[in-house]
């Protein structure tokens, strides 16, 4: 079976570090035209000058405007959007009882309504070309709930909720959406964090050395016109069973 990505229009948002950068790297490796945003980090900057397959802009997800004048940017350079990621996320972990508004409110605003301001304005331009792909980046504890991370856990669940209605209404578009729970792998936002990796391994039954490729490589997949009737779901790639 063979793989490609060859001039596919792919924009991953939250693509600075972690694994949004490892993806933007990987789809274009693979030929793809890869729009790669950042919020307040431009590490990608000094990887390569642009060129007709490599653009890197600023992008405030939680901000409609920036989404939209990115879209529309987009579509100016090449037309259409085919595949759209949405990796930007963040945590902030608190107790509930000490938990304070602002600590709640601002993990919701970037990982649940920005998922939303994301998935409206990816899929306004796919609707008119009647195709297209959206992931959305979720975890694990959107499922279960963790300790200490209830405004991440409620932001997941509430972006997988998100995920399958929109999955429902833009169906008819053949726009497929869906979401993945990746397993523990060490970013910019968790790489201090010795006990969730300690946890992570014990809480396994496999490796967890590998995560971040199998998780590329099933993306990498899952984005090609190999697979058409999917939408609505949640991919669990990982090996705890809870």
């Amino acid at each position: 079976m063979i793989i490609s990505h060859k001039n596919s229009v792919v924009l991953i948002i939250g693509a600075s570090s972690g694994i949004g950068y490892k993806l933007a790297e990987a789809f274009y490796s693979e030929g793809a035209r890869v729009i790669a945003t950042y919020h307040s980090h431009s590490e990608l900057l000094p990887i390569r000058a642009e060129n007709d397959h490599w653009l890197v802009r600023r992008c405030d997800i939680t901000d409609e405007d920036s989404l939209s004048n990115l879209c529309h940017e987009v579509v100016r350079y090449f037309h259409t959007i085919d595949v759209a990621i949405n990796c930007a996320g963040i945590l902030e972990d608190s107790s509930l009882a000490e938990m304070g508004y602002e600590t709640w409110q601002k993990v919701l605003d970037v990982n649940l309504t920005g998922s939303y301001i994301f998935i409206k304005n990816t899929a306004a331009v796919m609707r008119g070309n009647k195709k297209g792909k959206i992931i959305l980046l979720s975890s694990i504890w959107g499922h279960n709930g963790r300790k200490s991370q209830a405004n991440y856990s409620a932001s997941k669940a509430g972006l997988q909720a998100l995920m399958k209605v929109a999955a429902k209404e833009f169906a008819s578009d053949n726009i497929q959406i869906n979401a993945v729970c990746p397993g523990f792998i060490q970013t910019n936002l968790n790489k201090d964090c010795v006990k969730k990796l300690k946890a992570a391994e014990e809480e396994s039954y496999l490796p967890i050395n590998n995560n971040i490729n199998d998780l590329i490589h099933f993306l990498l997949f899952f984005c090609t016109d190999k697979v058409l009737s999917v939408t609505g779901q949640c991919f669990i790639i990982d090996s705890r069973i809870m």
